[in-house]
């Protein structure tokens, strides 16, 4: 799935969790838990969470701060970083107050009253409790960083902005286990998904051109 592009329905979604070997035990046994909550319970969709104009500003400002060598490794798979970190200070000061807001105390208000509505057991935190900790830009090559394996998260709740369209960039799709099966979830430029962080997850390989996302991990 990840590496050859081959399309979701050609491996189970229990054949995934089996193979996901390095994921913590408790997380997989979330993931085995949870991939029988209906998709509503595990994913929301929000279009046009992020302007085309941040979207671009984002994108600028992930590219020049991975100009040259980038010496740090992820702490998930060990593949080198091309991301920029930043606080809520400097994310508002690339996008601006009102979209920054938007993200970092709408958003996962929103999503997570969404999840709790779906799920028999809610398992996000209340919404108002929910406080962004870690936000960073990621962006994706194949010359770069090709592919991000299976994995969760380590916060209460994850959101994924795109920032820039799935059809700008060939491969890098993610994928999630939900509703029984793997899913590959195509996003517009801006469109966030947000997700319980025990969801499990991945970005198959880059085949051609750059993919940027955005995440905020609230706890």
């Amino acid at each position: 799935l990840l590496v050859r592009n081959e399309p979701p329905s050609a491996a189970s979604a229990v054949a995934v969790l089996r193979a996901s070997a390095d994921v913590p035990f408790s997380q997989l046994t979330a993931a085995y838990r949870d991939l029988a909550c209906p998709a509503a319970a595990q994913v929301v969709r929000m279009p046009s969470a992020l302007g085309a104009a941040a979207c671009d500003a984002l994108r600028a400002a992930i590219d020049e701060a991975c100009e040259g060598d980038q010496a740090s490794e992820d702490s998930v798979d060990g593949l080198r970083e091309y991301q920029l970190r930043l606080s809520n200070g400097q994310l508002a000061a690339i996008i601006g107050d009102e979209a920054s807001r938007k993200l970092t105390v709408e958003l996962p208000r929103a999503a997570a009253a969404a999840l709790a509505a779906a799920a028999a057991a809610p398992r996000a935190p209340p919404p108002a409790v929910l406080r962004p900790y870690q936000i960073f830009a990621r962006r994706y090559s194949p010359e770069t960083r090709p592919w991000f394996i299976f994995h969760t998260d380590v916060a209460a709740l994850t959101a994924n902005i795109a920032l820039c369209a799935g059809t700008a960039h060939r491969g890098g799709k993610l994928l999630a286990l939900f509703d029984g099966a793997v899913h590959a979830i195509e996003r517009d430029e801006g469109e966030a998904t947000v997700h319980p962080s025990t969801l499990l997850h991945g970005v198959t390989r880059m085949e051609g051109g750059r993919r940027y996302s955005l995440l905020i991990f609230f706890s």
